[in-house]
């Protein structure tokens, strides 16, 4: 609902401003008109769908899933914890070697 206002005002402003290059003669036009038709033509069917067919097809995929789907932590739907975090493997994961062992893993005979 809140968007409403700012897709209409863009969209009208740019429909609006490409108006009379589309459809009014003059100089050059055509070889532009077409071009700006396509514009007017784009955004106008783009702006309905943004704001009639994109929501509609949301709330009927959306209601077909609630009915499907238990909300989590109702019966038969567990709710999910975050999985615990790995350890990290060392520098020596990226063939970086550990300074700080030797070379059968001794700790501290590193030069």
């Amino acid at each position: 609902r809140n968007r409403l206002r700012p897709i209409l005002m863009t969209s009208l402003t740019t429909i609006l401003g490409m108006f009379p290059i589309a459809f009014f003669p003059g100089a050059g036009a055509d070889t532009i008109q077409p071009i700006g038709k396509t514009f007017v033509g784009g955004l106008t069917v783009s702006s309905l769908m943004t704001l009639f067919v994109t929501p509609v097809m949301y709330s009927l995929l959306n209601s077909r899933r609630d009915k499907r789907i238990p909300a989590a932590g109702e019966a038969g739907h567990p709710v999910r914890t975050r999985a615990p975090l790995r350890r990290d493997p060392g520098p020596a994961k990226f063939g970086v070697p550990d300074k700080t062992r030797g070379r059968r893993g001794e700790a501290g005979t590193a030069k």
